[in-house]
């Protein structure tokens, strides 16, 4: 492939940009802003996922990310510090993605983090009660029509896993054969350096922004046959990648496993599944009570309460997108579980653990202690991210049938939550049971995923790996 260079200072350049390629305002569009679970949800979906791997693929993950800047603030793991928020190194990559996409070189990358589900197509729309028969049909996750051209977050989680998959085969191509093939021509190194954000984009190749089409990673002009369509391009063969492909950069090793594990959390929250009218929530504006602490002893920033603390319920206008995304977690971490997310992990994984025993045992799902437990083998039935309208469209289509239920469904079971609508307690308490059930499979999933595509075995059970993690 050739590439051709030009100072991005030219005076030639310069004209052209501004004359000829730049878009006028009035042709610029967009992108919705979504956020899912915040900080706090998809941090412990990362560290709920890393505490099920099995140990070699724990190793593997850290050989990946071991260099990245960010891993410089993960905490140790088996810290005893209850009220710090500790970090796993997925943990600590888990939020980087939303990080990053406020950033111009990275703005491709927010169609990325959700689903809309066309309701606008539907005649009358997919309301949560009194549907028609048309409407039952019609309103669900259909890919086509929903992900074109894999652009969503079912399309990216698929993307990435098969990046790291790639990585993964190389890898024990290089311990089978005791051979290290890092010695390759010039052009070859350069050309798989700087189709880095080709790479990570994916299918978004034809549909991003021009600048990113057109120059890629810096003032590179993209030879039109690189330009194809993630789900046209062929796996190649053992002896091909051993003649013809250069290792895979390092950088698209580590961004593809930090998208991958943020995205698996999105998938999870309902509303990133959700109606495209109302942009999943973000266009209904609710009030909720955000419980704050006061403690006549403690900081503005000190969330530990005391037997002196006092609670009060302060209403806030919010969209109901950002109440699911982090407020009813942020509520209950306060008024839950003392301040400390690291008590609501330890939850969390508990949970998890109960659940595996469970399946063992060949009980059905029940409930407990007002809690709903699922078996783990629903949970893990189809975990396969490696297929396009695969596993991830079932998990699509969960999420669009829980924002349905729980989230738009007020709790009268008869009325929508629209904007105006107030969230009472009985909705959060009641949510919140739900949303902690959502990121437990969130973070069994991400394990059960992530343990498919870079265990030591590709034939290795991801359930069984879970279930000896969960027991030892």
């Amino acid at each position: 492939m050739m590439n051709y260079y030009y100072d991005a200072f030219s005076p030639l350049w310069l004209l052209l940009l501004v004359f000829v390629v730049l878009p006028s305002p009035n042709n610029i569009t967009t992108t919705t802003v979504v956020s899912a679970w915040g900080k706090d949800g998809h941090e412990l979906i990362g560290n709920l996922a890393f505490k099920l791997l099995s140990n070699e693929t724990q190793t593997i993950v850290c050989q990946i990310l071991v260099d990245h800047p960010i891993m410089s603030n993960t905490n140790a793991v088996n810290n005893n510090n209850k009220n710090n928020n500790i970090n796993t190194p997925l943990g600590a990559v888990a939020d980087w993605a939303d990080q990053v996409r406020i950033h111009h070189e990275w703005h491709w990358s927010g169609v990325l983090h959700y689903i809309d589900i066309h309701d606008n197509v539907v005649t009358g729309g997919c309301p949560v009660y009194n549907e028609t028969s048309d409407q039952l049909a019609q309103c669900r996750f259909e890919y086509q029509r929903d992900c074109s051209k894999n652009a969503c977050v079912a399309g990216a989680i698929v993307n990435y896993t098969n990046h790291l998959a790639e990585w993964n085969q190389q890898q024990q191509q290089q311990q089978r054969h005791h051979q290290h093939h890092q010695q390759y021509h010039t052009t070859q190194k350069h050309d798989a350096l700087s189709n880095h954000h080709h790479h990570l984009r994916g299918s978004l190749a034809l549909t991003a922004p021009w600048w990113f089409t057109l120059f890629g990673n810096g003032m590179t002009i993209w030879d039109s046959k690189s330009n194809n369509n993630i789900d046209t391009v062929t796996t190649p063969t053992v002896n091909q990648q051993q003649e013809q492909l250069p290792m895979m950069p390092s950088t698209l090793i580590q961004e593809s496993l930090m998208f991958l594990t943020h995205f698996v959390g999105d998938i999870h929250q309902p509303l990133h599944s959700a109606r495209t009218t109302d942009r999943g929530g973000n266009s209904i504006a609710v009030t909720f009570d955000k419980k704050i602490v006061l403690n006549s002893t403690a900081t503005t920033t000190t969330t530990t309460t005391s037997s002196s603390s006092s609670h009060h319920h302060t209403s806030h206008a919010l969209e109901l997108h950002a109440v699911w995304d982090s407020s009813m977690i942020i509520r209950a971490i306060q008024s839950k579980y003392n301040g400390s997310r690291a008590l609501l992990e330890d939850e969390l994984l508990e949970y998890i653990i109960h659940t595996t025993t469970q399946q063992h045992q060949h009980q059905q799902p029940q409930h407990q202690g007002g809690e709903l437990y699922l078996c783990t083998h629903d949970w893990l039935k189809c975990t396969d991210t490696s297929q396009y309208d695969h596993c991830t469209s079932v998990w699509a289509q969960e999420s669009f049938e829980n924002a349905m239920t729980w989230a738009y469904a007020n709790v009268d079971n008869v009325s929508e939550v629209v904007s105006g609508t107030h969230l009472t307690d009985e909705y959060y308490e009641t949510r919140w049971i739900q949303i902690k059930h959502y990121l437990a499979l969130a973070g069994a999933r991400l394990a059960a995923s992530l343990e498919q595509t870079l265990g030591p075995s590709s034939a290795a059970s991801a359930l069984s790996a879970l279930a000896t993690t969960s027991t030892s």
